[in-house]
């Protein structure tokens, strides 16, 4: 899975969980680190934050649902306007507000990539 959050220790924490059940995440802070673990890894799940620094989350998010049409990708961010949300629709994404749970994270990458099987 892919992981892109600008936050170190929330980036640590919720690779370090999702980890423990059991995904190979691949963690970069940025858009331009994201591309590259694109080229060197197949992921199944993308956790992206929507406010990266010199870059928006819903472009990655376009690259992602544009490479992969199946790829489940969650959305984080901590203002989810109603233009934030319409993208999510849009990118068929789902969407997750800031500050969440690590459990409902925990759900929503679970289910997410048990529904692709």
């Amino acid at each position: 899975m892919l992981l892109v959050e600008d936050d170190r220790a929330l980036r640590s924490l919720v690779a370090s969980v999702l980890r423990i059940d059991g995904f190979v995440v691949h963690e970069t802070p940025s858009l331009v680190g994201a591309r590259l673990e694109l080229d060197l890894a197949d992921v199944d799940l993308a956790v992206v934050d929507v406010n990266l620094p010199g870059a928006s989350g819903l472009e990655l998010a376009q690259q992602l649902r544009d490479r992969s049409p199946d790829l489940p990708i969650v959305l984080v961010t901590a203002f989810p306007s109603g233009a934030i949300r319409t993208a999510a629709l849009r990118l068929h994404s789902l969407l997750l507000g800031k500050p969440f749970s690590l459990a409902e994270l925990r759900w929503l990458a679970s289910a997410s990539v048990s529904g692709r099987s």
